[in-house]
């Protein structure tokens, strides 16, 4: 329990140790009147008062990041005054309340860091030096100074304070180089690991709702993945439907904020910086995304830029901001382990389709060119047949525009692009239905929708040769006379329907895709390039039906 009241809450174990020692100051006093040096009654007022003060500052303070923020200089402002006049009317530099040092370096080390610590140490030392000499002042010849206390308690006072400086600054340097990174299996499929990237700054932030919203530098879209406990969406916008997401000044560093109340929290070169009157998140994004108050994170690589927002958090606080610190660099670390990755990947593939269009270049388009002149002899040597020669000028025919489809091919693997970016899909399947019927005999009926004009040329070619296999399985082992194509786009997936009036394949019946790839069933050429794009395939056969094939490809994934 004492664990989750105080975990990264800074400001209230200042606020209750305040109140603890302001009260058993009050309480000594009151049991030994001797320590207050003949000023009893002013000393318990003041002390009173301080105890009534810091017991409402923890009230206040206590589940208000905005407040804890807003009232420390205060606070630290009355220590420091509370500090100098118990000081003054006890005895100067060997007041008993002098203890009360160690309270004022600790508090401002935890709150503000080194820089706020060192100030105030440099206050106390001053205090000390100057009730020394005040006291040295008013005191008779014979009594003076109390050298060997004063040097005892001057020693103490700097050697303490500078352990708590260096204590606060060490722990804050060691935290901040805890990075926690996700392991290199998330890494393995395309883009970034969206999923565990939200779940991981949801544990590390303690938040029920994490909202990331990040684009590729050379991209217009802006995706947004939400992470609530009732699961995980990823949706995609267009580059005009929201303004730009944060304030610019805000968010160039993690800030605490609250839209309901127009309250901003920021760190400014370590030291905390509250700003009212402002909403740091554009309007509609929030109201879309229902985001109300949290923690806003920016997200900063070369090849990525967003912000992670972390909502309904429990026991939120300035100290927040530091840790926030670390989950940015945490989740800017996967997008750019992402796009290493990514690299790498795109490196190897290059490499591999280079390779494979030279060996198809070196042996098949060679072979296909001297089949060529073969069948120009025969045509030759056929004389006055005419059916002979009308057969070779059709395979003739039939042969050049294979060789023109190798050669488009070779091209585009040593491109990774396609051959012909401008010609649309839906033509290139017209064009390829009249060269499959002449090819296999058999007729193609083809039903494309306008829809097809949005899929991305790297996928021209995959329909393409889904297409063709699956015409050639058809006409070859299910003796079909005729194939209906049916392609389309729904909810960002390609879908490819291919049925025929064939014998069906040996085994009967449906057959989804998680069947088909745990039997290892069904025409393995096809379904392991729909694998291979990350999409699925459901097969339906039956002996006096045919068969058909349901192939389903993402418009967004793996470039294969």
């Amino acid at each position: 329990m004492i664990r989750r009241v105080f975990q990264q809450r800074s400001g209230r174990v200042i606020a209750g140790s305040r109140a603890l020692l302001a009260a058993f100051f009050t309480l000594a006093i009151a049991l030994d009147p001797g320590q207050a040096g003949g000023q009893t009654r002013t000393i318990l007022l003041l002390l009173s008062g301080y105890t009534l003060f810091a017991c409402l500052m923890s009230a206040l303070t206590w589940n208000s990041w905005w407040l804890e923020a807003r009232l420390a200089l205060l606070a630290h402002a009355v220590d420091l005054i509370v500090f100098t006049v118990l000081v003054s009317l006890t005895d100067g530099y060997i007041s008993p309340f002098f203890i009360f040092y160690v309270f004022l370096v600790l508090s401002s080390t935890i709150r503000g860091g080194w820089r706020e610590a060192l100030v105030t140490l440099g206050l106390v030392a001053l205090l000390f030096v100057v009730a020394a000499l005040v006291t040295a002042s008013t005191s008779s010849a014979s009594e003076g100074i109390e050298v060997q206390r004063f040097v005892l308690r001057g020693a103490h006072l700097l050697v303490v304070s500078f352990m708590i400086i260096w204590f606060g600054l060490s722990q804050r340097v060691s935290g901040q180089g805890r990075v926690t990174t996700l392991s290199e299996d998330a890494f393995q499929r395309e883009g970034p690991p969206i999923g565990l990237m939200v779940d991981h700054a949801a544990r590390r932030l303690n938040s029920a709702r994490v909202v990331l919203a990040w684009h590729d530098v050379e991209e217009p879209w802006l995706y947004v993945a939400t992470r609530t406990d009732g699961g995980f969406e990823q949706e995609k916008f267009g580059p005009e439907e929201f303004p730009p997401l944060v304030d610019e000044d805000i968010g160039k560093r993690p800030f605490l904020f609250d839209i309901a109340e127009h309250r901003v929290l920021i760190l400014r070169e370590g030291l905390r910086q509250a700003i009212s009157g402002r909403n740091p998140l554009t309007s509609s994004f929030a109201v879309r995304f229902g985001i109300d108050a949290g923690l806003g994170i920016p997200i900063r690589t070369d090849s990525y830029e967003g912000y992670l927002f972390a909502s309904d958090m429990s026991g939120v606080s300035s100290d927040d901001l530091r840790l926030a610190e670390m989950v940015g660099e945490e989740i800017s670390t996967a997008f750019e382990r992402s796009a290493l990755f990514s690299a790498t990947r795109e490196a190897a593939a290059t490499r591999t389709r280079g390779l494979l269009a030279r060996d198809l270049h070196d042996s098949v388009v060679q072979f296909l060119a001297g089949l060529g002149l073969r069948l120009e002899g025969l045509k030759r040597s056929a004389g006055d047949s005419p059916a002979i020669v009308e057969e070779v000028n059709d395979m003739q025919h039939q042969l050049i525009q294979e060789q023109q489809d190798l050669r488009g091919l070779i091209a585009a693997l040593r491109s990774a692009g396609p051959s012909d970016p401008y010609l649309g899909l839906a033509d290139r399947l017209l064009e390829l239905g009249v060269r499959l019927e002449r090819q296999w005999d058999v007729k193609c009926d083809l039903e494309l929708d306008a829809s097809l004009s949005i899929v991305p040329t790297r996928l021209h070619h995959h329909a393409e040769q889904l297409v063709r296999e699956a015409v050639a399985n058809a006409a070859r082992h299910g003796q079909a006379a005729r194939v209906i194509i049916a392609a389309s786009v729904l909810e960002g997936h390609m879908r490819l329907n291919i049925s025929d009036d064939g014998q069906g394949f040996p085994l009967e019946g449906e057959f989804e895709n998680e069947a088909l790839d745990e039997g290892k069933i069904g025409p393995r050429s096809l379904h392991e390039r729909v694998h291979l794009l990350g999409g699925t395939m459901r097969l339906s056969s039956s002996r006096e039906a045919g068969s058909k094939l349901c192939l389903t490809l993402p418009l967004e994934g793996h470039p294969a």
